[in-house]
């Protein structure tokens, strides 16, 4: 059974959030992390201020 839109929706988001925390910090936990409720435009404004 494929997922639905939804689930794919939250997997590539997931997946992307966790690619672009561990990228700019490499030691960072994101075992604890709620993924679901992190803004992605939030995540790369920190990025980008370093």
């Amino acid at each position: 059974m494929e997922p639905s839109l939804l689930q794919r929706y939250r997997r590539d988001r997931r997946q992307l959030l966790s690619f672009i925390i561990s990228s700019s910090t490499p030691t960072a936990s994101l075992s604890d992390a709620d993924l679901d409720s992190i803004s992605a435009d939030r995540v790369l404004d920190c990025v980008k201020s370093g």
